[in-house]
This record gives structure tokens, sequence and C-alpha cells, in this order.
């Protein structure tokens, strides 16, 4: 029966803006299949985003700000390589832990900077995203659990957010994070959720989380503090005078970890072996072989397996790119 009333005004929502401007399931697909992880929703969201202001070139939106899209947005801007490979270390610095997938780089010539998802296992969605540098270092800075959010934290903390464009992304950043239920800042309820199941806090500083179940199997402490390990892990890389019993003291830590593994307290090789390579020495790669791929093994995490593995076959501290237009 025909009404006189008007038609209801729609809210407008990722769901309702136009179909052309959302990713389809075969690129999504694709993304999944070549990176080895399940992009989040927000990740996508971001793209629509950035597409609504700007069709053409979505990227440019990015540019006054001296970021760029990078990492698996890469894929959606139509960049492909033959080699499967390639994606795996597709702007994969090298400090970044197979844990870590960038996102978003600086533009800066000769920078480092780069923002991206950081999950605790292959099959769940990232717990937050966070920044490093890896001219710096291994550090991570948590900024958010969101891309939108991050991206505000992003600006807020540069020169950017006092300049006219700057000013309006932020108000658009902040519209959207609204309208769709974003938390903003660096202490979402989903990021103090984390805190909670951190068994250590690592090199990187962001924390270690791995599978403890109620009898607490699946973790124990490695046996230094991070001061320490430092100390013994420098002594190996400088051949110092106290390298021979330094490393006989890793080498008892190693044995300390294959009794863990017998007892499926897996983390703790996770945790070793991943301060060993947030440390950063080529003299102390053989030690991260022999301990990164198998603790990610036997925790079931076989895509972070083969990202180590690719990873430190060809790690480099230049920027990678290893994908192009065809």
């Amino acid at each position: 029966m025909a009404t006189d009333e008007p038609p209801t005004k729609r809210k407008k929502t990722v769901d309702s803006v136009s179909p052309s401007l959302l990713i389809d399931e075969k690129k999504r697909l694709l993304v999944e299949n070549k990176f080895l992880v399940k992009m989040p929703e927000d990740f996508y969201q971001f793209w629509t985003f950035l597409h609504e202001l700007n069709s053409e070139d979505p990227n440019n939106i990015l540019t006054p700000f001296d970021l760029s899209l990078g990492g698996p947005y890469d894929v959606l801007l139509g960049k492909s390589s033959d080699n499967d490979e390639d994606y795996l270390l597709h702007h994969r610095f090298y400090y970044d832990m197979p844990e870590f997938q960038t996102v978003l780089l600086s533009r800066k010539e000769g920078s480092q900077y780069h923002i991206g998802y950081y999950r605790d296992s292959p099959s769940e969605d990232p717990v937050f995203l966070a920044s490093s540098d890896s001219s710096q270092g291994c550090k991570l800075t948590v900024l958010s659990d969101n891309i939108f959010a991050a991206v505000l934290s992003y600006l807020q903390g540069s020169e950017y957010k006092s300049k006219p464009k700057g000013k309006q992304l932020i108000a658009k950043l902040e519209k959207f994070t609204a309208e769709h239920g974003y938390e903003c800042g660096k202490r979402t309820k989903k990021i103090r959720a984390r805190e909670k199941k951190i068994v250590s806090k690592g090199f990187h500083g962001a924390g270690i989380v791995v599978p403890v179940d109620d009898n607490e199997v699946g973790w124990r402490e490695v046996p230094r503090s991070i001061g320490e390990l430092k100390k013994m892990f420098m002594s190996i890389a400088t051949c110092d005078k106290n390298k021979d019993a330094s490393s006989d003291e890793l080498q008892e830590l190693i044995t300390y970890v294959q009794f863990a593994n017998d007892e499926c307290d897996y983390g703790q090789g996770l945790e070793l072996g991943s301060d060993l390579f947030c440390y950063g020495d080529d003299s102390l790669e053989g030690y991260v072989k022999a301990l990164m791929p198998m603790a990610y093994s036997l925790l079931g995490y076989s895509a972070f397996e083969r990202i180590i593995l690719a990873h430190l076959n060809n790690r480099s501290r230049n920027t990678n790119s290893y994908l192009s237009h065809s």
C-alpha cells in the first residue's frame, strides 16, 4: 500500500557505502593467502575511507603527512609478484617479528618508521597497531587497537596536528571512529585485556602472549632478566673477554628450552628466540634459527614459522619493497 511518509534517512555506515568501494571477497582471499594472515575489518574500512576521499589515488590522502600505504595495501593498489615469498618479505623491516605486519610507512627518504598490526597468533585478529623505527632498534610503541585510532595517534603526536590539512583529516577520523564505535587511545579495553595475558615484556616492550592452560602449562620463565640477557648477547656479539663464558651460558639456556619443550612449555623458546632476534646481531642468527621456527611449529603457528624462515634467509637493514605494478 502506498504511503505519503518520507523514506527514513539511513545513517551512513561502511555497509551502506557504494559496493564499488568495498573490497570483494576475491581480493580479501588474495591478501590472506599471500600474507598468510586474515586482515581485520578496520583494515578494509580504512581503504574505503581513503577511497571515498580520493577515488583516483587513495594513497595520496596520506602524502601531506609523510605516510604511505604499504604491506597488504599494495595488493589493493594493484601490486604483485610471481614469487609467493616476496609477499612475506614486502615491507618487513629488520626487527619486524612475524607477529608484526606493516601497513603504513614513512615517505621520508631513508626513514624506517612504519606502523603495523600486531597479533599473538596467526589465526586470531590483531590485538593492536604499533609503530617502529628499525633504524633505532626493535622497540614497538603501541598506538591503538584499530587503524583509524592509530593514524589519529600518529597525527596528534606530530607537527601536522596544527596544520589545516592535518586538522581536517583528524576531524574526519574522529567522526568516523565515533560513528562506527571504534575506541581511541593507547589503552583500549581490548589492549587492557591483553595486558593481563602477557607472560614476558620481551626486548621489544610490547609483551609476549602464549596459550597457557589451567595447569599453567605452556609457559615458563627464561631464568635471566632482560638486562642479563642483553649483557650476555653483547659479550658474544662483540667477542669480548667473556665471550666463551657467555656462549656457554646461552647454550645452557637453550638446553633449558629443550626441557621446557618436552613438557609443553613452548613459550620459553619463543621468548628466548625473540629476544635474540630483537637484539639484532648477525652473530646470533644461528641461535635464532634454532629457536624461533621450532617454537612457532610447536605452538601450531605454521604461518609465523614460514614468515620467520623467509625473513631470516633474507634479513636486511634496508627498506624491503618486493611488490610492484605488472
